[in-house]
């Protein structure tokens, strides 16, 4: 697979990014911290919302090396 860059690829690792933080650090306050369902999913839409565009930036900003 050839790397090319852009927003597909960029929103692809920012919802794989989002995934990641909504079962690490949500379901783990949810779980130890007992901060309630609805808070919980909260923050599990902000957590992914917040990712996605991080990714889709990345996306912009990361060129693949020219040959």
């Amino acid at each position: 697979m050839i790397h090319q860059g852009g927003s597909k690829e960029g929103a692809i690792l920012g919802v794989l990014l989002g995934l990641f933080m909504v079962f690490a650090f949500v379901l783990h306050n949810y779980v130890n911290l007992r901060i309630g369902l609805k808070l919980a999913l909260g923050q599990s839409a902000a957590y992914f919302i917040l990712w996605t565009i991080v990714g889709i930036v990345i996306g912009f900003i990361d060129k693949p090396l020219a040959l």
